[in-house]
């Protein structure tokens, strides 16, 4: 389980027998932003356009499901944005 918010519920996760992973802080491993750029603006926060690429990507395909929340305007948007990047890429 794919996890946006800095601080989720990890314990609550474990208890429902779900790996939670928590997509932060991923510069090091997210260099292109191609396929985020297609969907957000440029003036988006790198957070957001790095965690939206991996979702995007072969990678982001290891996860089984993705939790977040409204923790700024842009994440208030992204399950549509992942949703209609998913659907273009399949």
């Amino acid at each position: 389980m794919g996890c946006f918010p800095l601080y989720p519920p990890l314990e609550l996760l474990h208890s429902f027998g779900l790996m939670p992973v928590v997509l932060w802080d991923m510069k090091d491993g997210v260099r292109t932003l191609k396929e985020s750029d297609r969907h957000l603006q440029s003036f988006t926060c790198s957070v957001a356009r790095r965690l939206t690429e991996f979702v995007l990507s072969e990678e982001g395909s290891l996860l089984d499901g993705l939790l977040m929340y409204n923790a700024c305007d842009t994440f208030r948007n992204m399950p549509e944005i992942i949703k209609r990047g998913l659907q273009e890429i399949e």
